[in-house]
């Protein structure tokens, strides 16, 4: 096929896309789901905060997180918008619906950028958590500050490299294409590299979080033995990880679908047209939505670990009033016994009524 015969052909295909209206809609829904990000996160965040993270740089990393959440929905946010307002705005020539390739792979690139960003400041909690539980001593005294930076710094190198880094190098500017994408011929193979450091630490995460949880529960019943900071870093690895598990889990679920959506496509239209494979992509990239979700689910999580935490307040305010009392009982002569327990009824009753 020579180049008059591709560029017809891509122009085609840009027409066809702009006069589907399936393609706008699915587009419309996409946009809504990007801009809903920037009204739960504002409503939870201003609300809770990230001070229930009580260590420094476990707090830097998860905002960093929101960071590049927010940073990636934007894009995805003109991303949607721009097409739309180009299949709109009606022309006669189907080429005028194309777009330059640099223009199209730089704004794209920066929302792979959040992307990464994303899943490498997971990562970096993970190993922080793994550092705490079995240096505790060390992770206070050094007061984690450095760790943090550090973890954060290679966060943001991490994701510079696997997206910008690792496809613009050999890429050709001057071809149009008809959607927003960073592949082309000369990074097909880089582009599959790209997907693996997208993939390798998102599984690395899952079984790093649950082990981290698992020994730290294998911990928890010889805790009474360990120092001070022993056991407060266990209790803090525990409902830092219970209450970001859920979230982990979304993004999971969300990134995976969203990143083998190519494969899925092959899979359910194995002759599906270029148009066809455009819009199912763009069905199946589901990760914006994480934006969105992710802050209701942290909502729930931490309505849950507020609970949980009273009842254990509760319990142990109430075994050291039943003990207490056992200690004067038992340190009583018989006449003062039977007062005692008519005070402690009306005690009882009076902090059940509270209650």
């Amino acid at each position: 096929m020579n180049d008059t015969n591709l560029t017809d052909s891509l122009c085609d295909e840009a027409s066809e896309l702009a006069h589907s209206e399936t393609m706008k809609i699915v587009l419309i829904i996409q946009a809504i789901g990007c801009f809903s990000c920037f009204i739960t996160m504002p409503i939870i965040f201003k609300k809770r905060g990230i001070r229930w993270l009580v260590h420094h740089n476990t707090r830097l990393l998860f905002a960093f997180h929101i960071g590049f959440t927010c940073l990636a929905n934007a894009v995805y946010l003109f991303i949607h918008i721009y097409d739309l307002v180009r299949y709109w705005s009606s022309s006669d020539d189907p080429c005028s619906y194309l777009m330059t390739f640099v223009f199209v792979f730089h704004v794209r690139i920066i929302a792979i950028f959040g992307i990464f960003g994303q899943i490498y400041t997971i990562f970096s909690i993970a190993i922080e958590r793994l550092y705490s539980t079995y240096y505790p001593v060390e992770y206070e005294r050094t007061s984690s500050y450095k760790l943090g930076i550090g973890l954060l710094s290679g966060s943001i190198l991490l994701a510079f490299c696997f997206s910008y880094g690792l496809l613009a190098p050999g890429s050709e500017w001057d071809h149009e294409v008809v959607a927003f994408t960073v592949r082309d011929n000369n990074n097909e193979d880089r582009y599959q590299t790209m997907m693996y450091a997208e993939v390798i630490p998102e599984v690395i995460v899952f079984f790093l979080f649950h082990f981290v949880l698992y020994v730290n529960h294998l911990k928890s019943p010889i805790s009474t033995l360990l120092s001070l900071s022993n056991r407060y870093q266990i209790e803090e690895n525990k409902k830092v990880i219970i209450t970001l598990l859920p979230i982990f889990y979304i993004h999971f679920v969300f990134f995976f679908i969203t990143s083998f959506g190519l494969s899925l496509f092959y899979v359910i239209f194995p002759s599906g047209s270029k148009v066809v494979h455009t819009m199912f992509l763009e069905i199946v990239c589901i990760i914006p939505i994480y934006g969105t979700v992710m802050p209701i689910v942290l909502e729930i999580a931490l309505r849950i670990r507020t609970k949980q935490i009273e009842v254990i307040r509760k319990t142990e305010e109430g075994e050291m009033y039943f003990s207490t009392l056992n200690d004067t009982w038992n340190n009583s002569p018989p006449a003062e016994q039977r007062t005692i327990t008519s005070r402690s009824k009306v005690n009882f009753l009076s902090v059940n009524k509270k209650s």
